[in-house]
């Protein structure tokens, strides 16, 4: 296995601890009024990154290089630009959609994407440009939002023109 120069966006759910404890405290009672998202509000929105990210319904849309994994309330999606050009603009537009819906249910994301050396198989994910995504939107980021430094959109640009 090598790196391959991919596109990768790394996506969290912010206040995550805060939702699952809420959600345990509803575990074998109904959910009260006054207290926020359900644990199967929280299982529609993760349904409906996978369904988004092309993950839960496969079809002829989906890019062929495009990789999404999943790990608690972090999501990285990937993919070769050099393979399928058109791709990065069709993911800006999923992610702000993603941006958009889940704010209307309470479920706040934010995130940073990058572009370089990374390997993403369906099991395992890592490299540089994973750790630049990450430190995006860990460091960078502090409200719902998706971050693309100047300097990563120029790499992103030279690998699909």
């Amino acid at each position: 296995m090598l790196y391959e120069n991919r596109i990768v966006a790394f996506i969290d759910i912010l206040g995550f601890s805060n939702i699952i404890k809420e959600t345990a405290g509803q575990f074998g009672s109904p959910k009260n009024e006054n207290s926020g998202i359900s644990v199967k509000e929280l299982f529609k929105a993760f349904y409906r990154i996978r369904y988004l990210m092309g993950v839960s319904e496969p079809s002829d849309d989906v890019p062929l290089s495009r990789k999404v994994s999943q790990f608690s309330d972090s999501i990285f999606i990937s993919f070769k630009p050099e393979d399928e050009p058109r791709e990065f603009n069709y993911l800006l537009g999923e992610l702000l959609y993603l941006l958009v819906q889940h704010s209307k249910h309470q479920i706040l994301i934010r995130g940073g994407i990058s572009y370089g050396p990374l390997v993403h198989t369906d099991e395992i994910i890592f490299g540089p440009a994973l750790i630049q995504a990450y430190q995006l939107e860990s460091r960078a980021s502090k409200s719902p939002r998706i971050l693309l430094p100047p300097s990563e959109l120029k790499g992103i640009r030279s690998s699909i023109i």
